[in-house]
């Protein structure tokens, strides 16, 4: 055999060698692309998933606190019915009906803010990521 097809030969070999490897990497590199893609997918699922979660914990929230403000207005709205009539009764009984109207507005304004909207988001996602 002589130098020339030495070399050749070698060249053959090398470029084998070069074909197996850059099949390797294409291989490699569509791996990698169809993992970045489902990771890209599985992100974008769970985000969709936890901006739905949070929208219904903000739903509740805010139906709660319609309700509890509902609930308020209600008992002062008794109360106050109860002290328009009860022209004929003692000031003590009056003095107490106004005491309750008092107690009602004030456990409503000074309610924790902890159970509004941001304390109820707050202790959805604490129970969501099992906190």
């Amino acid at each position: 055999m002589g130098i020339a097809e030495a070399i050749r030969s070698r060249d053959d070999e090398t470029k084998r060698e070069l074909e197996v490897e850059t099949r390797k990497l294409q291989a490699e590199m569509s791996r990698v692309q169809t993992e970045s893609q489902k990771l890209a997918s599985d992100y974008n699922e769970e985000k969709a998933r936890l901006e739905r979660r949070m929208q219904e914990v903000a739903e509740t929230a805010r139906h709660d606190a319609e309700r509890a403000a509902a609930e308020h207005q209600r008992q002062i709205e008794e109360f106050q019915d109860r002290l328009r009539q009860s022209t004929g009764s003692s000031a003590a009984e009056r003095e107490e009906i106004l005491r309750q109207i008092h107690e009602v507005k004030r456990r409503y304004e000074g309610a924790p803010r902890g159970v509004g909207f941001f304390g109820n988001l707050g202790r959805a996602l604490d129970n969501l990521f099992g906190m």
